[in-house]
């Protein structure tokens, strides 16, 4: 979480507020961290909330010569199907050599595999970026991710300077699921299962009495 506050002179002052703790690259289970690409997109937002835009229009050219497309989305969507590609080709050839073979025929499509998913995470920052500010990079409030607020809102919410108390909550897609209708077919299902539960208990309690036990 950072807190960026920047002084809007003699009619006021603002504070920028940003909440990264739903954006990271998960390392293992115990270690979350941000990569190199994200830390750039997080500066990038304190420079457009500084009006320093042309900074901002660099890094979108650093990321289009990274992945040699200006179409971030698309080179995330080719970069996925050749990494499907590499995979299945890397099994099938595996599949064809000999056990002692194996691992060398692994390594030798691991490495290609490797450089395509790097490639692909840093399409997928460029993805994030930009569908966010565009191409012209105008700052505007997130939710779930940075908000600036005024001294008169800092005032109401007590002066806490904690993030999510001013960037809210990010927005969700509706997956199209009604949440009534699913809880029942769960109902339903756990229902059904819990009569197959004590059908199979019953016939082991039987079993075990026919072997006297």
């Amino acid at each position: 979480m950072f807190t960026c506050r920047h002084w809007g002179g003699a009619v006021g002052q603002n504070v920028l507020f940003l909440d990264a703790r739903n954006y990271y690259t998960v390392v293992d289970r115990t270690l979350n961290e941000w990569s190199p690409w994200q830390l750039k997109n997080l500066t990038a937002i304190v420079w457009l909330y500084r009006g320093e835009t042309d900074k901002y229009k660099k890094l979108l050219n650093e990321y289009r010569e990274a992945l040699g497309s200006a179409d971030f989305a698309k080179a995330a969507a080719e970069l996925d199907q050749q990494i499907t590609a590499a995979r299945e080709s890397s099994k099938k050839a595996q599949e064809g050599a000999s056990r002692r073979d194996r691992k060398k025929v692994a390594a030798q499509f691991d490495d290609k595999i490797a450089e395509l998913e790097a490639k692909r995470l840093v399409a997928r920052e460029a993805e994030w970026l930009y569908s966010k500010f565009g191409e012209n990079g105008e700052y505007r409030d997130i939710p779930g991710l940075c908000k600036v607020a005024t001294l008169k809102e800092i005032a109401e919410k007590n002066y806490s300077l904690t993030p999510g108390a001013y960037v809210g909550v990010a927005e969700t897609k509706d997956d199209g699921v009604n949440f009534a209708q699913r809880m029942g077919e769960i109902h339903r299902e756990l229902l059904k299962l819990q009569e197959e539960s004590n059908t199979l208990m019953a016939t082991i309690s039987k079993n075990l009495k026919e072997m006297g036990l």
